[in-house]
């Protein structure tokens, strides 16, 4: 989705960018030149059908969306490509993350947010079954599928938290003892393919790893 005038070219550089860190081969790309987005279908009827169209001739297995999403807009996006994954900005940018993320208290903080942010936008239809038994696994009569989702998600985003908890306590405990030793430290922090590894290797001969 482009305003009037937005450069084009440039739009495209940055969003293929981010979908070769995110390990996503490109294969085609739609364009709405429109001031703002469909409210509920962010594309309109005919780029839409040009969606389905492109997708359906190029195979391609996820489509991701330059701008972030509402539920609906999603919904709609999905219905128009035969339930082919779609991903909006905010889901790309936090797949880049996951993707690049080494410590375990990184993965699970990416893990975290991308929970998060599926939380605030699970629809859906349908009955499940009620099950014999009791205890909190169990669904209840006419809980709705949805319901059940987000149940289950909220239960990880509580998992994650208190994990997440615990290492921050750890390292600062660790931290607590490197001052008391009263080791210099230096930290080296940026964003992803910044060159941190590199610069590191050229000031430590540490030899880590560089991928772009």
């Amino acid at each position: 989705m482009l305003p009037s005038g937005e450069d084009e070219q440039y739009a495209l550089a940055e969003i293929k960018e981010l979908l070769a860190s995110a390990d996503i081969e490109w294969a085609a790309d739609v364009i709405q030149r429109r001031e703002r987005p469909h409210p509920r279908s962010y594309l309109f009827p005919g780029k839409l059908a040009e969606l389905r169209d492109t997708v359906r001739r190029t195979g391609a297995t996820v489509v991701v969306c330059e701008d972030d999403l509402t539920p609906a807009q999603v919904a709609a996006v999905l219905d128009a490509v035969d339930d082919v994954d779609v991903l909006d900005r905010t889901e790309l940018i936090l797949s880049v993350f996951a993707r690049h993320a080494h410590s375990l208290e990184g993965t699970l903080q990416v893990h975290l947010a991308q929970l998060e942010y599926e939380l605030t936008r699970m629809r859906g239809k349908g009955m499940v079954l009620s099950r014999l038994g009791a205890g909190v696994d169990m669904r209840g009569p006419g809980e709705t599928k949805l319901e059940v989702d987000r149940r289950v998600v909220r239960r990880r985003i509580q998992v994650l938290r208190r994990r997440i908890a615990h290492l921050a306590q750890t390292r600062r405990t660790q931290r607590a003892r490197r001052l008391r030793a009263e080791v210099p430290l230096i930290a080296l922090a940026g964003y992803t393919n910044a060159g941190k590894s590199t610069l590191l290797n050229a000031l430590t001969d540490a030899e880590v790893s560089v991928r772009d």
